[in-house]
């Protein structure tokens, strides 16, 4: 399993060496999308590097992203707080996923301690980048939360 975290860890520094020919690699970033379903260590270094380089591959936007919000519904606390912290990291150079992400983010607050607080304060950072998108997502959570409990009656 050793041999699978260093081999990431080498298409991190491929990645990050290529500069403006970064957009060359987007196999490399696919794998390291991959990289979120490996062990624990594995699973935090892809969500770094998934946040890092996400504005250089638009078109695998939707799949890294998936990859991540996957991670915040992991079993283990710590992988889930490592990939929220980084869904703000996602929204500063994507607007485009505010919404989905300030949704995710407001249903990971029924989450207790620590998730608790992590999912708040990425909440008030994606806040931060676009507030208007985000108090709409916000709203449409609790909206359609209260619809399905006015069903569930």
């Amino acid at each position: 399993m050793g041999d699978s975290f260093e081999e990431l860890y080498e298409k991190y520094n491929v990645l990050s060496d290529a500069k403006d020919k970064i957009s060359q690699h987007s196999k490399l970033y696919l794998e390291c999308i991959d990289g979120t379903k490996g062990n624990d260590k594995e699973k935090k270094l892809a969500a770094q590097i998934i946040s890092k380089f996400f504005k250089h591959f638009p078109a695998l936007q939707d799949q890294a992203l998936n990859a991540i919000l996957d991670l915040c519904e992991d079993d283990d606390s710590m992988i889930r707080i490592s990939a929220m912290k980084v869904l703000p990291l996602l929204c500063k150079d994507a607007k485009e996923h505010v919404c989905r992400v300030a949704d995710i983010l407001a249903q990971l607050l029924q989450l207790e301690d620590q998730d608790y607080n992590t999912a708040c304060s990425a909440l008030i950072q994606v806040f931060k980048e676009d507030e208007l998108n985000t108090v709409k997502a916000i709203f449409n959570h609790i909206h359609t939360t209260e619809e399905n409990t006015s069903r569930e009656r």
